[in-house]
């Protein structure tokens, strides 16, 4: 069975090499959506803002949510 290397990244809880990984692609999903100074956003399981910092940074009014794991 093949593992999906970022699923376990994420099992093993290392967001911060899988965020260092989106980096360009965050910044390049606000530029695409248009964000703009002003706009309201809701970033949904923003980790470490690898989408909501780029957008803040555009002048945009941004809420990150982000979902721990409660340790089993």
């Amino acid at each position: 069975m093949t593992i999906n290397p970022n699923k376990a990244l994420r099992e093993k809880g290392d967001f911060t090499r899988i965020a260092e990984s989106m980096r360009e692609s965050g910044e390049a999903l606000v530029t695409t959506l248009g964000i703009t100074d002003g706009l309201d956003v809701l970033d949904l399981g923003c980790g470490d803002g690898t989408t909501a910092l780029p957008a803040a940074r555009l002048g945009a009014n941004v809420l990150g949510c982000r979902h721990r794991q409660q340790p089993r």
